[in-house]
């Protein structure tokens, strides 16, 4: 259900429909911009940003192109090419009529998902009411780069989707006034990529809902408790390191759903193993289960960590924090091709295991 929050930042009526600048680059992006594209009485033009082609080393001859460039260009709406990172945005040349018409309220900027720092000179170009954000979470909460991960993380039941003015950075990431929220239900076993379509689909309608809230001049927007905000810092590598022990299996499995699209859980051999296979120091979880009732722990694991095949499940079961345990059935070396577990186990070198057990041992903090 539509939220249009009542106090604070009001719009007046645009004189004609808006010309629109658009930045964005994933499926996020894509998601809104073709119910954007749909609503045909919202804008009279739109100009979409979003990143260059990259070609990802010099041995592969394809690059990597912005989904959002590949479904603009499907659109026949023209696509211009924003700066990479290491050079920023300053210096980048608004297309558009809104560098000769700064702050005209039929001119507006939308960004979703686009994973950039939009400088105060390119903001002020537009006015106050007329730069928003469709943020994937109920801001204040989970403020930053990765809401949708961190919410599954977390273990969360709800969350939902936001759109928000976009204000300097100095005053603080998505920390601008609120247009409007709807709040997402978190099925028990979401991953990324579904829970990212449902927040997508929500905010497509919320965003179009607001735009038209804004043409009538009933759109109103408040400003965050900024006491109850969290943070959504991006996802790295070192996020995926289990602690075995502290993290139980709900761990396991609630950080694989949510960022197993980025990157595997990774795990270190103990220090025996690395040494005899020192060109593959890491581990990569690529497929795993909860064991839960009936099946009860296995008689031969003790600690966090420790690892067997089970002939009956063909599976590597792992002991976890909090007397859990998963079974794990596809494993993959660094460097090397993915196997099934009996392949894996059957590669595991006498000298490591102990007692017929693999001690697989946390990352250093």
């Amino acid at each position: 259900m539509l939220k249009l929050l009542l106090r604070g930042l009001s719009t007046q009526n645009p004189l004609a429909k808006f010309n629109i600048l658009f930045l964005g680059q994933d499926d996020f992006s894509c998601t809104i911009f073709r119910r954007l594209h749909a609503a045909t009485d919202l804008w009279k033009e739109i100009w979409v940003g979003t990143n260059a082609d990259v070609k990802p080393g010099r041995r592969r001859k394809e690059f990597i192109v912005s989904p959002l460039k590949v479904l603009a260009d499907s659109l026949t709406i023209p696509v211009h090419d924003v700066p990479p990172k290491e050079i920023g945005l300053k210096s980048w040349e608004v297309p558009g009529p809104f560098y000769k018409a700064r702050q005209d309220p039929n001119n507006i900027l939308i960004t979703a998902s686009f994973g950039r720092i939009i400088p105060v000179s390119m903001l002020n170009l537009f006015d106050r009411t007329r730069k928003l954000n469709v943020h994937a979470s109920l801001l204040p909460h989970y403020r930053g780069p990765a809401p949708i991960q961190h919410a599954i993380v977390d273990g969360r039941i709800e969350t939902g989707v936001s759109i928000l003015n976009i204000d300097p950075v100095s005053q603080g990431i998505d920390s601008g006034d609120i247009w409007g929220s709807r709040v997402i239900k978190i099925p028990p076993h979401a991953t990324f990529s579904s829970l990212r379509e449902n927040l997508a689909k929500e905010g497509a309608d919320l965003l179009v809902s607001t735009l038209r809230a804004m043409v009538t001049g009933t759109a109103t927007a408040v400003s965050q408790d900024s006491t109850k905000r969290t943070l959504a810092p991006l996802i790295t590598r070192e996020f995926m390191n289990i602690d075995w022990d502290t993290w139980d299996a709900h761990r396991l499995d609630r950080v694989h759903r949510a960022a197993s699209h980025q990157a595997s859980l990774f795990k270190n051999f103990w220090h025996a193993l690395v040494t005899v296979l020192p060109y593959s120091p890491t581990l990569n979880l690529k497929e795993f289960t909860i064991r839960a009732p009936p099946m009860a722990l296995h008689s031969k694991l003790h600690h966090p960590g420790d690892a067997i095949y089970d002939h009956s499940s063909r599976s590597i079961v792992v002991r976890c924090a909090e007397q859990t345990e998963i079974s794990v059935t596809l494993l993959q070396q660094e460097n090397k091709r993915v196997l099934k577990a009996k392949d894996f186990w059957n590669g595991v070198r006498p000298e490591g295991l102990k007692d017929g057990i693999l001690e697989l041992r946390s990352f250093p903090p």
